[in-house]
């Protein structure tokens, strides 16, 4: 089955052209060729369809859940981060990041696997060197490491920043 999706492509102030999904949450990526982009969002794509298809199974199921303060940040997000050197520098260089997040705790239906944790992961965050409250939500997903059916082609690490509203 073939599906389509809307790609909404604009150039930064640095003269990248950066793509973005917006009916996948976290489908971006970005590139100085229009070429090379529109490779990287094809690959971007592939890779959410998996992750989507888990994130949906584990909500139909009511034997999972997320389980706050039980994903190391230096355990499990460094090394997703290491298989995509700009981002790790990216979120080094820009963020202060809690050691502890969360992520989905699978339940008694996954066999061998209950108890595991799987992307995404959410870790609080704020700017680099801001004093303070965490004000921010980095989410860190890969589609190989969740519950893809089979192995996940797509090696794409993404991430997502967002404002933290409430506690």
């Amino acid at each position: 089955m073939k599906r389509e999706f809307n790609v909404v492509i604009e150039r930064d102030s640095d003269g990248f052209y950066v793509a973005s999904v917006p009916e996948l949450r976290g489908c971006h990526t970005q590139a100085r060729s229009l070429d090379k982009l529109l490779n990287r969002i094809k690959e971007a794509i592939r890779g959410n369809i998996p992750s989507l298809i888990a994130f949906l199974i584990l909500l139909a199921s009511s034997f999972s859940a997320l389980a706050g303060g039980s994903v190391g940040y230096e355990e499990r997000a460094i090394p997703l981060l290491r298989t995509q050197p700009d981002l790790l520098r990216f979120v080094q260089q820009s963020l202060d990041v809690a050691p502890v997040g969360w992520g989905v705790r699978l339940g008694r239906d996954f066999g061998d696997r209950v108890g595991e944790r799987i992307p995404p992961f959410h870790f609080e965050a704020r700017p680099k060197g801001h004093k303070g409250p965490y004000t921010l939500v980095l989410t860190i997903n890969d589609p190989k490491t969740g519950l893809s059916p089979g192995d996940a082609t797509s090696t794409i690490v993404t991430i997502e920043i967002h404002q933290l509203i409430a506690k």
